[in-house]
């Protein structure tokens, strides 16, 4: 199936699409996790999207995103059912012309891998199968037994505790959501009686392996077998085949969520152990987008403040704040860096100090390490409270040992004059300071001043209206 929208503008990447819509439709003849390869793209960004043709195909339906795409890459991480129907929905960001040459894959989970220690744990990004053998706890044995990364307790159910006798046999996991829902897996499959999976599962951060060491990480999930039959995992509702004490409830978990699994082959067993995921979250190793939840603005005295905030961020390099007069050609004027990987909200904040009077318009360019970007909506500010007078910004630091910086906003391009006086009134120090209508940063060195306290006049040349500032010496 293919076809046009009826300018349905598909917001759930996260921007506005005003192109006209494309319709594919696609049946999975492999049931697994699916992803976009696109080979070759021209025009700019377009908003993928992806829906089980049984939800129907409208604007109304709840379609996924699969992400904002401009340059050629692996997208999305789609757990489809052999025999089922599929559509995928293109939606430029623009009105203009677009080219897009893309493929529907079904990753190969590869051979199977053997991973002994937390440092090179395996990215999981599919359906996995992976060999165990006895082969201890790799070069590092990094659980204790009942303590805060190793519980004798069960965080998630009144099953017994996790890995009640260590780090037997290991293989270590890393689990990273890319659309959040429930998650559900299991290790193995039932009626392998006498093997016993045991496992735990900690949140992922940077410093995940380095906390579990030494002792200050808690998990969020484990179990130990009960009974042993070579087959465990998470799900509320066992899979067919599983026991009750085997799996632990389902996790609600969102997209962004990273996870870290050691699993012990407590029985010694040697062979391979499927690892298998279910329920509505998907998994991927494909770097996330940087989910933006807030970008506002308002007026302040003189100039415009911009504020945004961010739930996760994944290799986000930088943000360009980009500005327009007219709201259809924008101008980078500054840059924000970003957060590199972060799985928590960050804000952040811009002034624009040169904005003027009026109506502007502005909008962020988020620019991930490999140079991809998506935009974000644009927003108006209006500005009536326009600087007549010389304003002093922020002046820092204070006290100061070796430099002093005074940041001041002038309405007009004008001479400031700067004069220094002591506690006695002496003049210490008097120049003037040639400044541009905006922002403008003024250096002063101290490191040959007394220590004290000490006045600073600035005075605005054309309008002879003075600010002071007071500075302390140490």
């Amino acid at each position: 199936m293919s076809g046009t929208g009826a300018g349905w503008n598909m917001t759930g990447c996260g921007g506005t699409t005003p192109g006209t819509e494309l319709i594919f439709s696609f049946t999975a003849t492999a049931s697994g996790f699916h992803s976009l390869d696109i080979s070759a793209t021209a025009g700019g960004a377009v908003d993928f999207f992806w829906i089980d043709a049984a939800s129907g195909c409208s604007s109304g339906a709840p379609w996924n995103c699969i992400g904002a795409v401009s340059t050629p890459g692996n997208y999305g991480s789609m757990n489809w059912v052999a025999g089922n129907t599929y559509y995928i929905l293109l939606d430029p960001e623009g009105a203009g012309a677009y080219s897009f040459d893309f493929n529907v894959d079904c990753p190969n989970p590869g051979t199977p891998a053997v991973a002994g220690d937390c440092n090179v744990a395996i990215p999981v990004c599919t359906d996995l199968g992976f060999s165990i053998d006895p082969s201890g706890f790799g070069l590092v044995d990094e659980l204790c037994t009942y303590c805060t990364t190793n519980p004798g307790t069960n965080p998630s159910s009144l099953n017994s505790g996790c890995l009640n006798s260590g780090e037997l046999n290991s293989t270590w996991f890393t689990v990273n959501v890319a659309v959040g829902g429930d998650l559900e897996f299991s290790f193995g499959t039932p009626g392998q009686v006498g093997n016993c999976y045991d496992w735990i599962m900690w949140p992922m951060t940077p410093t995940a392996c380095t906390d579990i060491q030494n002792n200050v990480l808690p998990p969020v999930t484990c179990n130990w077998n009960f009974p042993c039959d070579g087959f465990t995992g998470v799900s509320s509702v066992p899979p067919l085949g599983g026991q009750v004490g085997n799996f632990e409830p389902t996790m609600s978990v969102n997209a962004g969520d990273q996870f870290l699994i050691c699993f012990s082959n407590y029985s010694s067993a040697l062979t391979t152990v499927p690892l298998n995921f279910y329920g509505t979250a998907d998994i991927s190793c494909t770097p996330l987008p940087v989910e933006i939840i807030s970008f506002y603005g308002q007026e302040e005295l003189g100039y415009n403040g911009l504020f945004w905030s961010t739930a996760s961020e994944v290799n986000c390099s930088h943000f360009d704040i980009e500005r327009s007069f007219d709201g259809v050609e924008f101008t980078k004027i500054g840059e924000a860096k970003g957060g590199g990987t972060i799985l928590q909200q960050t804000d952040y904040r811009f002034n624009d100090y040169n904005a003027g009077s009026g109506v502007t318009y502005y909008r962020l360019k988020q620019v991930d390490f490999n140079n991809e970007f998506k935009t974000t909506n644009v927003i108006a500010i209006t500005q009536h409270n326009q600087l007549s007078e010389l304003s002093v910004i922020s002046a820092y630091p204070n006290p100061a040992s070796d430099q002093f910086t005074i940041q001041i906003l002038l309405p007009q391009e004008g001479v400031v004059d700067l004069q220094i006086m002591d506690l006695n009134g002496r003049i210490i120090n008097h120049f003037e300071n040639p400044c541009v209508a905006g922002i403008n940063s003024i250096d002063i060195p101290v490191a040959n001043y007394p220590k004290g306290m000490y006045f600073i006049t600035l005075l605005n040349k054309q309008t002879q209206k003075p600010e002071v500032v007071k500075l302390t010496v140490e």
